[in-house]
């Protein structure tokens, strides 16, 4: 899309645990690392996230995340 922010991300996966790094252009930088595992019938997962920003006018952002799914 013209005029938004180019996005770079590298990620990779070993076994349940997952690391992710990414770049916006002029907006800062992301990491992300997971880690996926049963719940009984359920998948669960744990993730960190941080975000730094390059810009003044952006926040630093961190994220502990737990999600549950299902499949049907």
């Amino acid at each position: 899309v013209d005029g938004a922010p180019d996005y770079t991300e590298v990620s990779y996966g070993f076994g349940p645990i997952g690391v992710s790094y990414g770049q916006y252009d002029d907006y800062g930088d992301n990491l992300a690392i997971s880690y996926g595992f049963s719940c009984g019938s359920y998948d669960c997962g744990l993730a960190y996230t941080d975000f730094s920003s390059d810009s003044v006018d952006l926040m630093d952002e961190d994220a502990v995340v737990f999600s549950v799914s299902a499949s049907f």
